[in-house]
């Protein structure tokens, strides 16, 4: 397929939470989330543990244009562009 359903299918059988095969509409619902990356290391010197999270979210131009075009508005309701 190419669209990474082959890495997503894998991913969810490796964790046991999903079942052999995603329906395509579980796949484009699933390409729609962030990606979340957790990486637990070592310090160089052996004291410390090392939490990073990446969230990586992917959208179309688009959707940015439409927003600042249009602007958006805050908590306090001012118009920011």
């Amino acid at each position: 397929m190419g669209d990474g359903t082959e890495k997503i299918q894998k991913k969810f059988r490796e964790g046991g939470n999903m079942p052999e095969e995603l329906t395509q509409s579980k796949i484009e619902q699933l390409n729609k989330m962030p990606i979340v990356e957790s990486f637990v290391t070592k310090s160089d010197d052996g004291k410390w543990v090392i939490h990073k999270t990446t969230i990586t979210s992917i959208k179309s131009i688009n959707y940015y244009k439409k927003m600042l075009e249009g602007g958006w508005q805050n908590e306090d309701s001012r118009r920011v562009k």
